[in-house]
């Protein structure tokens, strides 16, 4: 039964079908809003080989078409930002996904099917449901999460502001973007609200389920490969480390622009035997590699556009899988680990300390304590059931 209020889910990121690998926390948490008796409806881009329009456990996803399907490469596959700056296909269609995500944000609000909009990412979806939810009486929540509000210039930063000013309520992910929100415009108070792990999901899995990683320490890196990730300095790293551990192995979890530059550093570095390219996995079969890894290492920092990491999901399903965990200072990620009590804290953009935090976290006599500490940090404050309950308040308050 969905009768507490219908609403319009927008992104551009989003699972293009089952078992996906592209990020699904927008989808974990609409479904998590259509099980709290929300009637949800996801509006987001198209993708070569993707359904158009099909329900998800009662969710209706809508995907709009805005290029010839060979040019529909703008979002996924390693973020929008990433994709304009290597692909000409890309930037071709940019202008098509605009218009056309204008024309079906526009027509769904003025439908009056909708009591209540959730954008998540402030531009530019965010900014269209800003020029007519106003208009039409319809509540509009805007969520941050790093790419929209971290480094935007000129005419993007004036949408994000105007689109902060056509909000009826902002959240963001962590007290990094919402500061970056408030630098934007100085009139929005965010309310911080993370997204969250499926603790069923992750957890300390039995020696059957692991993926069994090479290396001693195996060191396991997830995200999608893109400059703000860090993964080059990662591999940077590398000799450093095998210097005191030479028995270590690296191995890299994802997609994305920067895969070929990755790839060639390795070679270039003679690392061939010492880093493993897994390729791109579902998100539903991720948990037997963080089961398998000694140490999840999350290298990010500020890429040349300004951004930085929202918040690192990955480190809370490190974290929730009784993995060690060594993270760089950016961003969001100071949020969720505290120096010395749930893992290592290194400076970004610096190879040499990286290396340095590896080698600290393995030979450490606290690294089972951080391990402990860090487990109970994410039941406590990043499970889906806590984020989507902070979720439904907000959302019944908008609702009145």
């Amino acid at each position: 039964m969905t009768d507490r209020g219908r609403v319009l889910v927008l992104a551009t990121t989003f699972p293009r079908w089952r078992s996906d690998s592209e990020p699904p926390f927008v989808w974990e948490l609409t479904q998590r809003m259509q099980d709290r008796d929300f009637a949800c409806t996801v509006l987001v881009p198209h993708a070569p080989g993707a359904e158009t329009d099909e329900k998800w456990e009662g969710v209706h996803i809508q995907r709009f078409r805005y290029a010839p399907e060979p040019f529909e490469r703008v979002c996924y596959n390693g973020g929008a930002l990433p994709n304009l700056k290597s692909s000409w296909k890309a930037r071709l269609a940019l202008p098509g996904l605009l218009l056309q995500q204008r024309s079906w944000v526009r027509e769904l609000v003025r439908s009056g099917r909708f009591d209540l909009v959730h954008s998540h990412w402030v531009i530019p979806q965010g900014y269209w449901a800003s020029q007519v939810c106003p208009r039409r009486g319809v509540p509009l929540l805007l969520t941050a999460h790093a790419g929209d509000v971290f480094g935007i210039k000129g005419p993007l930063r004036w949408a994000a502001k105007k689109a902060l000013e056509g909000a009826t309520a902002v959240t963001a992910n962590s007290q990094a973007t919402a500061e970056a929100v408030t630098g934007i415009n100085p009139g929005v108070t965010p309310v911080i609200i993370p997204m969250g792990v499926d603790l069923e999901a992750f957890g300390v899995l039995a020696d059957h389920q692991r993926i069994d990683l090479e290396g001693s320490p195996s060191l396991l890196a997830v995200g999608r490969f893109a400059e703000k990730k860090g993964f080059h300095l990662l591999i940077d790293s590398m000799p450093t480390i095998l210097q005191d551990l030479p028995e270590a192995h690296l191995h890299l979890v994802g997609f994305g622009p920067w895969e070929e530059r990755l790839r060639s550093q390795t070679g270039r570095l003679n690392l061939q035997d010492r880093v493993t390219f897994h390729g791109s996995v579902p998100h539903d079969q991720i948990a037997p590699y963080f089961a398998g890894a000694n140490i999840f290492v999350q290298p990010s920092l500020r890429d040349a556009g300004g951004d930085r990491e929202g918040l690192g999901v990955t480190i809370l399903e490190a974290m929730a899988s009784g993995v060690p965990v060594v993270a760089s200072r950016s961003g969001g990620i100071t949020d969720v680990i505290e120096e010395g009590v749930h893992g290592i804290l290194v400076e970004p953009g610096q190879a040499l300390d990286l290396a340095e935090g590896v080698k600290r976290i393995w030979k450490t006599t606290d690294r089972e304590e951080m391990v402990q500490n860090a487990r109970t940090r994410v039941q406590e404050s990043f499970s889906w059931t806590s984020v989507a309950d902070r979720f439904a308040s907000l959302y019944s308050k908008l609702l009145g």
